[in-house]
């Protein structure tokens, strides 16, 4: 029997989880929001109202439904205020394992029996979180995309003891709220988005490394070539078209060249010159707080489009 879930719980207020949040409240749900300072709660408030007007921009959601949005979510710094009243519990707090492990054996004690207990990690099993609490068939990983309020890709990551119904349950929410999520089969590290992503960076960085392209000219290969093609349809739906006798030719010459490196030394010294990205104004690119802005509203809109190929 799928439980119906009502009320929500979020934990951890920042990029993640206030987005996640506004996901819920604009579906309608009973939303909490907890973090554990009264100033990171002020800014989540912030985040929720920025966020929302970018949905109303985008034609994702309307001025009526997202005036006063935060009256619409609960929030506190109280965990126990926060999880003892939901149905799920989503876990959005910083990726650390033993943060995350405390969390839970946290929740574990505060939290009805039967309450969901969900993690929005991007890489950690479900059941090392599992396995601290005293109902592990409850625990599992619902893995949202940035930003989680516009993009609909989810993946569900049970362990080998989260019962089925409380996974179904999972799914059953998500679908309802307009996401579209896939089911894992059985736990694996990185899960399927942040394997592929992993995959693919591997490749990018050993081409950046090795003087083969620019990253300006990486980038362009996906979001003019392959980009648009996966976007529509998938990369096993799109190759089917070339049919796997050929690739499997090339395949067969290719897979041994490709980067199979455990590090990356260009990262690794990137990192130690503090060059991270955005948050640093500078990477692979020179960031400016317009032009950071300027890409982040690019990617939600293309987010927002309801044409990507999921009816296909």
């Amino acid at each position: 029997m799928v439980k119906q879930i009502q009320t929500v719980a979020v934990i951890g207020a920042g990029l993640m989880g206030h987005g996640i949040a506004l996901d819920f409240a604009l579906s309608g749900y009973d939303v909490c929001l907890q973090t554990r300072t009264q100033e990171s709660l002020i800014r989540c408030r912030s985040m929720v109202e920025t966020s929302a007007k970018l949905l109303v921009d985008l034609g994702k959601t309307t001025k009526e439904k997202t005036f006063n949005i935060n009256d619409q979510i609960q929030f506190t710094t109280n965990l126990e205020t926060a999880a003892s009243a939901a149905d799920i519990v989503i876990e959005s707090i910083y990726e650390d394992l033993d943060l995350k492990r405390s969390l839970f054996r946290e929740l574990g004690a505060v939290s009805r029996a039967d309450t969901v207990l969900a993690s929005n990690t991007s890489s950690f099993l479900p059941s090392k979180l599992a396995e601290v609490t005293k109902n592990p068939e409850r625990v599992l990983n619902v893995h949202y995309l940035n930003p989680p309020h516009i993009a609909p890709f989810v993946e569900v990551v049970p362990s080998p003891l989260t019962l089925n119904e409380n996974t179904e349950s999972v799914m059953s929410l998500l679908r309802v709220i307009g996401k579209k999520p896939i089911l894992l089969k059985h736990e694996v590290e990185g899960f399927v988005a942040s394997r592929l992503q992993a995959a693919l960076l591997r490749e990018a960085l050993w081409l950046i490394e090795n003087d083969i392209a620019s990253a300006n000219d990486v980038d362009m290969a996906i979001s003019t070539g392959l980009g648009p093609r996966w976007s529509a349809a998938g990369v096993l739906k799109v190759l089917e078209f070339a049919g796997w006798d050929l690739l499997y030719r090339i395949e067969k010459e290719l897979f041994p060249h490709l980067s199979t490196a455990a590090d990356s030394t260009l990262l690794r010294e990137m990192v130690d010159r503090g060059e991270i990205g955005v948050k640093s104004g500078l990477g692979f690119y020179v960031w400016t707080p317009e032009k950071a802005e300027s890409v982040k509203r690019m990617i939600a809109t293309e987010l927002a489009r309801d044409d990507h190929g999921t009816k296909s």
